[in-house]
């Protein structure tokens, strides 16, 4: 069942004229899956007027859940109320991975089925402002058309720039540096930057440009949506004709370490450029949805959106609802709240968003070439504000960073400010990869540092100071990110505090995780759950010793060692299935497991060790695999309510009192 959300505004524009569109609300009724079951969508009607600024040929629809679900092709003739020369489904590739059951695992791809609506673009015969609007209230009278709007214009936020004042002072106020002492690369993290492209020649961001091992038109991910194409044009070597790509991307991911030019937060990343500006900096919906809908079904978990517009859109709000990623927005620079005057994607209120402001060396809100603001009566030209709809701020004034032809430059603005954010989101999910989006947003913000900033009072009442949060990478890295050894192949343990539920990453910075080490989680007196990845062979000594509250463990199903004491006093622990692939149960493993009731051995286990089971007052049975030919002293010594062995037909020895105490067992 879909509810739709209030839709309000699309993507914002820096202009001189503030062009508003509007829309009406209205609920409509359909019939869910079950023919029983109704629910009701709000239809959406657009009033705007011929002022705005839209394409003069094209309309974009938003279909209800009913008919979406009809995965029906859809031409020219299925709209006979409109002359229409094309169409396009801007979902096409979610529905014929939907349709054809190509989705493996729906609950892990970045496309929330829940909230997907389609969406078709209609390109019209006659170029004409006014047939456009006449279309669209042609359209607006079928119920399965829960929208219909033309595609609108927006544009990159810049502002002037101002003198140097000194290179990457930002990543220092943001304590990188110190998160860099954990994680400096992203190696295996794929960041779409929805912009303007990005240079992959330069020589700064060659090596981050992502190609896949074969590279050609078929396999890039790199996509040009200016020709307003669903899929975008594949494109081999990305190029950025307007250069505010170019300097977005340096911020996020300039190669670190390499003996030029500058570093990135992430010294080494997969760009993915998404191409949805044209050369003078202008946005269309039309491409920003294609984008977003692309990066969800090629699964890009995080995108840098570096522009905005005033528009409403409610084919942008499905595309955006849609995508399961993290969507990093700039928050604007016309000195605004945007509480009050929402400002898009930035304003809009889903948990897959986070919203950045920028703020100056001395942490003050932005300001760049302009004039300053007179008691709240006139504006500036400043980063934008706002209690609830800006999560957080970054370097935003004069950013070192790289642009197009090799070069450098210092440039200002929230688009400056979001890079920073969107990094360390990388950082952050390259650490662990396991991170829900929403985990990896609270992180981000739970992390933070508050510091407080002036905004303009009502009035003549002058500024008044406002509360916010400061990106500090080093504090929320520590919140999510394993500890590694030199390798980085084995877990020695976490930065974070104990958590009840920890599910370990196959992987860590591009390395694959082989290791629980000794102690990693000895005495997490707090942990509930943990699930350890397949390619985990090895859980070490005293691994998970003494904790007390752990119940639920998920092990590697390629684990070939327990070490001794592994889960020692694991009290809470009930049951545990232990996998094929391993041979050797070590001394006291689960010794002092009281609770633990059930136990399925390997079938490929040869010994039991010392005290593996002793203590294990709530065992009441166990089988005995006919691989095994040894169990060692004091096995299962006071086993008190085991009442049943089966033994292996191979046994060869079995050691003094392993089955000592256990006074419910009878003959054996």
């Amino acid at each position: 069942m879909m509810h739709r959300r209030n839709l309000k505004l699309n993507i914002f524009i820096i202009s001189f004229f503030a062009l508003i569109s509007m829309f009406c609300i209205t609920n409509i009724y359909a019939y869910g899956e079950n023919s029983n079951e109704i629910f009701s969508e709000e239809k959406i009607y657009y009033n705007g007027t011929i002022e705005d600024d839209f394409s003069d040929d094209k309309i974009i629809i938003v279909l209800s859940k009913e008919e979406t679900n009809k995965y029906k092709d859809y031409t020219l003739a299925d709209f006979p109320e409109v002359d229409g020369k094309s169409i396009v489904d801007l979902s096409a590739n979610t529905v014929e991975l939907v349709k054809n059951n190509e989705l493996s695992d729906k609950n892990n791809s970045l496309i929330d089925f829940n909230e997907f609506n389609r969406i078709l673009s209609i390109e019209l015969n006659t170029k004409s402002k006014e047939n456009v609007l006449k279309s669209i209230k042609e359209l607006e009278k079928r119920d399965e058309i829960l929208s219909a709007e033309p595609s609108v214009s927006a544009q990159l936020l810049k502002t002037p720039n101002d003198s140097k004042l000194s290179e990457q002072w930002g990543l220092n106020h943001i304590k990188t540096y110190d998160a860099w002492n954990i994680a400096q690369n992203a190696n295996q993290v794929m960041v779409g930057v929805l912009d303007s492209g990005i240079d992959s020649q330069h020589p700064d961001l060659l090596n981050n440009i992502y190609k896949r091992g074969i590279h050609n038109t078929y396999t890039t991910l790199h996509r040009d949506f200016t020709d307003g194409s669903e899929s975008g044009i594949p494109i081999l070597e990305p190029i950025d004709p307007n250069g505010h790509g170019t300097h977005v991307a340096g911020i996020i991911g300039a190669q670190g370490n390499n003996n030029q030019g500058i570093s990135g937060i992430c010294w080494n990343v997969k760009l993915v450029s998404l191409r949805v500006a044209d050369e003078g900096g202008y946005v269309e919906t039309l491409w920003l949805i294609n984008a977003i809908n692309y990066a969800g079904s090629v699964n890009i978990p995080i995108l840098n959106c570096s522009l905005g517009g005033d528009f409403i859109s409610p084919a942008l709000e499905e595309a955006i609802q849609s995508y399961r990623g993290l969507l990093v927005c700039a928050a604007g620079n016309s000195g605004d709240n945007i509480d009050n005057t929402p400002l898009y994607p930035a304003s809009y209120d889903y948990d897959n968003i986070l919203t950045v402001g920028a703020i100056d060396s001395n942490d003050k809100r932005s300001k760049w070439d302009g004039f300053n603001n007179l008691w709240g009566l006139l504006g500036d030209i400043a980063s934008n504000y706002g209690e609830t709809s800006v999560d957080i701020y970054a370097p935003g004034t004069n950013i070192l960073s790289t642009i197009p032809d090799n070069k450098y430059k210092e440039n200002s603005g929230t688009s400056m400010a979001t890079p920073f954010v969107t990094g360390a989101a990388a950082l952050l999910l390259a650490t662990n990869s396991n991170l829900t989006t929403l985990e990896l947003k609270n992180a981000i913000i739970n992390g933070a540092d508050s510091i407080t900033i002036k905004i303009p009072g009502n009035g003549c009442s002058g500024d008044k100071n406002q509360d916010v949060l400061k990106l500090n990478i080093s504090n929320s890295i520590r919140l999510v990110a394993f500890k590694t050894n030199d390798s980085g192949d084995t877990i020695i343990g976490t930065w974070f505090n104990e958590k009840d539920n920890i599910n370990i990453p196959t992987n860590i910075n591009n390395v694959s995780i082989t290791r629980i080490d000794d102690g990693a989680f000895k005495n997490y007196t707090n942990l509930i759950s943990i699930i350890i990845p397949n390619s985990v062979t090895h859980i070490g000594l005293s691994s998970f010793e003494g904790c007390t509250s752990l119940t639920n463990v998920a092990l590697s199903s390629n684990l070939i060692f327990i070490e001794p004491s592994a889960f020692k006093n694991c009290a809470s622990l009930s049951s545990i299935t232990i996998p094929n692939s391993v041979q050797y149960i070590d001394s006291s493993a689960f010794e002092g497991c009281s609770y633990l009731q059930s136990v399925s051995l390997s079938n490929h286990l040869v010994a039991i060790g010392s005290s593996a089971f002793k203590g294990c007052a709530s065992l009441s049975s166990i089988i005995i695999p006919n691989t095994v030919t040894n169990i060692d002293t004091s096995a299962f010594e006071g086993c008190s309510y085991l009442q049943s062995v089966i033994l292996s037909n191979h046994l060869y020895a079995i050691g003094t009192s392993a089955f000592k105490g256990c006074s419910s067992l009878g003959n054996i």
